[in-house]
């Protein structure tokens, strides 16, 4: 008898190893692998760009140009369990390079060799079927490649929630003070190239047609720097059907998506190092006559988009009024601060938001007695424009926004303004129109509630695919709108 529970219990785990052996094996789909991993840094054969020409030597031997690395795809683990689809990559710029009339390829690189170099390689690329852990150290340079302006692509290879989970976590250890959002359907990531509003989703097998494409993402500034897809795109790119896969995205569609990222990224890749910058401005002339400080609301949406754009716009604030004013900024909390300390206040953002019913109490409050509010919605988003309309009904249920007419003070408070230029999205939306376009919620004749619809790109910094005013016009409106507020 004992031994017969000694064979059994033997037996068990037998059983046990093998199935978690089973667990442990790395799961890789399509064609066998070719050469192994670069060990090479992402930087070491590829100069910044846009790329410069330069002329071979008449002693070298010509040779066809080739192609520059657009996207690194990185081993995070040892083993195959992050390769995922292993053609994954180079299918789908096969497929978009000749669409989008560009010549790049992608490369294979071990995380802890990689540079990091956002001039060199844009997008790095993460799939698979593994929890992704990054260390200390990794965390920092990855914050970095962000910072400079690089783009990560994430990927659950058959949608595998293990590496969902794990990457969430990890990027948001890295950027604190974000989070990921569902992607609006209104982004530029779903028209930079092709128009995609439905996809095709295949689960466990079996297509589920026209549903409104759900990427997630983090922004830095007014740039999506993290895209996370939770849905398999590598298996539509590699054209490799998983039937056991938990969630797939077809072929047709996922290769647009993919010349969508790509298209996206190459159009922001110059200006993301700009827009990921931090700075804070204060006067530190003592001497000043007086103090303003520019109050910037807390909200639960993308309340910061671009901390840096104020603190340009404040210096050539100080630097075009030459006032004997004291500047700083401030942020305040509608429910918790005291508003009646600030006879200013200015909100943004991209991306839905609500007021609670406290917020809106108090904000109601602080307009009626003598208040004002500023709101740019930043790159001219149609998700923020519609957040905002909404939620100011419940601070003025019987008024609407209503658009100022050009012999409104605020067009002539410091600058004469009667025409305006507009970047190529929002010309399209204006149909030629170059008047300057606010809107407002009026006290008699005094507007304690100016709203600029188009952004207001006071960074300087023209974003692509972005409803906005050029930038020396965003300027002038944002000192035109602060000169009426004061003097009012």
């Amino acid at each position: 008898m004992l031994k017969l529970v000694i064979t059994i219990i033997i037996q068990l785990l037998l059983l046990c190893s093998i199935s978690l052996a089973q667990q442990e094996q790395d799961i890789i789909h399509g064609s066998p692998p070719g050469a192994k991993p670069q060990r090479i840094s992402g930087a070491e054969g590829f100069p910044p760009l846009p790329l410069p020409v330069v002329p071979l030597r008449r002693t070298e031997q010509k040779r066809p140009p080739q192609p520059l690395a657009l996207i690194s795809k990185i081993k995070y683990v040892t083993g195959e369990g992050w390769r995922g689809h292993i053609s994954d990559v180079k299918q789908m710029l096969d497929w978009a390079s000749p669409q989008l009339g560009i010549s790049y390829t992608n490369n294979e690189v071990i995380l802890d060799q990689f540079s990091f170099d956002a001039n060199a390689i844009p997008i790095i690329y993460f799939t698979g079927h593994k929890k992704i852990v990054f260390t200390d150290e990794q965390k920092k340079k990855i914050y970095k490649y962000l910072v400079d302006g690089g783009t990560i692509l994430g990927n659950a290879c058959c949608g595998n929630t293990v590496f969902t989970e794990s990457f969430r976590k990890e990027f948001e250890n890295i950027l604190p003070q974000r989070s990921f959002q569902i992607i609006s359907s209104s982004h530029p990531i779903y028209s930079s190239f092709f128009k995609v509003e439905k996809i095709n989703y295949i689960r466990s097998g079996q297509t589920k047609s026209s549903e409104t494409p759900r990427l997630e993402g983090v922004n830095l500034g007014c740039r999506l720097a993290v895209i996370l897809s939770t849905a398999d795109l590598s298996s539509g790119w590699d054209n490799v059907p998983v039937p056991t896969a938990r969630e797939t995205i077809q072929t047709n569609d996922a290769l647009k998506i993919g010349a969508n990222i790509v298209a996206y990224v190459l159009a922001f890749h110059k200006v993301g190092k700009n827009l990921a910058k931090e700075s804070v401005y204060e006067t530190n002339d003592k001497s000043s006559g007086g103090e303003f400080t520019f109050a910037q609301v807390v909200h639960n949406g993308d309340w910061d988009p671009h901390p840096g754009a104020i603190t340009q716009f404040l210096k050539k604030l100080g630097a075009t009024t030459m006032s004997n004013v004291q500047y700083n900024r401030i942020s305040v909390h509608l429910t918790k601060d005291d508003l009646t300390n600030h006879p200013f206040i200015y909100m943004t953002g991209h991306t839905d938001f609500q007021f609670s019913q406290t917020d809106a109490a108090k904000l109601t409050k602080y307009l009626y007695n003598g208040g004002f509010l500023l709101v740019n919605c930043c790159c001219g988003s149609s998700e923020f424009d519609l957040a905002f309309r909404r939620e100011l009904k419940k601070i003025f249920p019987n008024n609407d926004l209503t658009e100022l007419p050009p012999t409104h003070p605020v067009f002539n408070s410091f600058y004469t303004i009667d025409q305006v230029e507009y970047t190529q999205k929002a010309s399209q939306s204006r149909a030629g129109n170059k008047e300057p376009y606010l809107e407002g919620i009026m006290a008699k004749d005094y507007a304690m509630v100016l709203y600029s619809k188009y952004g207001m790109a006071w960074d300087q910094q023209i974003r692509p695919y972005t409803k906005t005013y050029q930038p020396e016009d965003s300027i002038k409106l944002g000192i035109n709108s602060i000169v009426y507020a004061l003097s009012h």
